[in-house]
């Protein structure tokens, strides 16, 4: 289920950890990540701020009170595993949001030793997922992700509720219509929630889907 021993409370050890408990609610962090091997570190040009801009740190302490629960370790510049496996490694600039990732382009070589990670994840994602049906017939899975809500820089205005919720929730996987009830109910709960004295800010499909 993990590449090396499970790792928990900060020990990063390996490319993930994951955890198997009880029930069919997964969650997943697959962006929490900003570890980068010796080879991608040596290569990437971005500094650690602009990685940080598209990284999402401490999304992985978001799910750490969910039974079953994955967390990435490895930083989406060096794989992305929220991407297919052919754009899981970017190349060029408009997969990385105009940014220069790389000091050289990226060889055959380096992308193949990047998507070894990609293909181990999924193998083990697989597994566990399949387990879960065995057992259970079925799984939710959360997949839980940050966003940048100051896009100008860490001293400019946050952007408006409307354009950045503070929970944003995305559908674009699941199928229309069929789970309108949860999600509503979703929506509800969270907006009822008395967060240091206010209610939070719940859109759908906004910040992304």
């Amino acid at each position: 289920m993990t590449q090396g021993r499970i790792a928990e409370h900060g020990e990063e050890e390996g490319h993930w950890s994951a955890v198997r408990g009880d029930g069919m609610i997964v969650a997943t962090a697959i962006h929490h990540g900003r570890r980068l091997r010796p080879e991608a570190q040596a290569k990437i040009r971005l500094s650690p701020a602009e990685r940080l801009r598209e990284e999402d740190p401490h999304t992985g302490d978001l799910i750490r009170g969910v039974p079953t629960r994955v967390i990435a370790h490895r930083s989406r510049f060096e794989v992305d595993l929220n991407r297919a496996r052919e754009d899981a490694v970017y190349r060029t600039a408009p997969q990385a949001w105009g940014l220069e990732v790389w000091k050289e382009e990226p060889s055959d070589g380096f992308v193949l030793r990047s998507l070894h990670v990609h293909d181990g994840f999924y193998t083990m994602m697989r597994s566990l997922l399949d387990g879960i049906v065995r057992e259970h017939g079925a799984f939710v899975l959360l997949d839980v992700h940050s966003y940048n809500h100051r896009r100008e820089g860490p001293l400019a205005p946050p952007a408006p509720p409307d354009k950045a919720p503070d929970v944003n929730i995305g559908t674009f996987s699941m199928p229309p219509g069929r789970w309108e009830a949860v999600l509503s109910a979703m929506e509800d709960t969270v907006r009822s929630y008395d967060h240091l004295g206010r209610r939070l800010h719940v859109g759908r499909n906004v910040a992304f889907q």
